[in-house]
């Protein structure tokens, strides 16, 4: 696999990683608040991730990360509900998804 579908693949582990955390957070329901700050501030940072990641690609995969990032921007925002930022989540997650196609096949 080439070097940009390993980074490409890295944020995706780290997007289904938070979505686990979301998943883990779901049926612990009193630890709630606080992981949902911070599944919101790691999910910020990986959007920066990925915007950087899309920068250099062909437009097939850029389109997907672009995507991503704006999802995992919206889950990183203050206020959203649990069950926000898990469709957040889980869309960019789709998206990256994509995105490790287009490059794969593309």
């Amino acid at each position: 696999m080439s070097i940009v579908a390993d980074a490409i693949e890295q944020v995706r582990k780290q997007t289904q990683h938070l979505y686990k955390k979301i998943d883990e957070s779901t049926s612990h329901r009193n630890a709630v608040g606080g992981d949902l700050k911070t599944i919101a501030s790691e999910a910020t940072l990986l959007a920066s991730s990925v915007k950087r990641l899309a920068q250099d690609q062909r437009a097939g995969a850029q389109v997907h990360l672009q995507k991503a990032a704006a999802r995992l921007t919206a889950a990183g925002i203050a206020g959203a509900t649990l069950a926000e930022t898990r469709e957040h989540m889980r869309d960019a997650l789709q998206s990256i998804s994509q995105a490790v196609a287009e490059v794969r096949h593309g």
